[in-house]
């Protein structure tokens, strides 16, 4: 089997947009080059594991500290600043895409986020599209959506906002 793209980017130090100051020697932080919202972030795991289960427990027990350090990186970030330049960097137009909705995002957002929504997708039915653990890190504003109550649930299709009840099929 080929290595994972994660690992080799880490290894080669290329392929991904990393963050260098977090001061951690488990894990890299990069920006996602296709941003759900600006400042997404993945926290990724030097050590190769597809599932959480599979990540030495030294690993585990100090991903949420990462998360947190992560979340205050991003509230402090100049978001604009990291995305205008990935413009140039960009060799497919699908991240262009990404990078270019976000922009457009802060133009309205001059502030830190209000609010995060964290995601992991832990193995293939659940989404994985890199087989190598890693934790995402989506910021929120205030406003950003009609209704941002249920937040996750939302990926299934009628079940995202329980305190209106299940949606009936037509």
């Amino acid at each position: 089997m080929d290595e994972c793209y994660f690992c080799k980017s880490i290894r080669a130090k290329k392929g991904l947009d990393f963050i260098d100051d977090l001061g951690t020697e488990l894990f890299i932080a990069a920006w996602d080059v296709n941003p759900v919202t600006p400042g997404h972030m993945l926290i990724i795991p030097k050590h190769h594991a597809q599932y959480m289960r599979g990540l030495p427990k030294d690993v585990q027990r100090s991903l949420i500290d990462v998360v947190i350090k992560s979340k205050e990186y991003i509230r402090g970030a100049d978001l604009q600043s990291v995305y205008e330049p990935m413009l140039d960097r960009m060799l497919n137009t699908k991240s262009e895409g990404f990078i270019r909705l976000v922009l457009n995002d802060l133009h309205n957002t001059k502030r830190p986020p209000d609010a995060f929504n964290d995601g992991l997708n832990d193995g293939l039915a659940a989404g994985q599209t890199v087989p190598h653990f890693h934790w995402h890190i989506m910021p929120r504003w205030q406003g950003d959506a009609e209704d941002a109550r249920g937040g996750i649930r939302h990926m299934f299709p009628g079940v995202g906002n329980y305190h209106s009840g299940v949606e009936a099929e037509s």
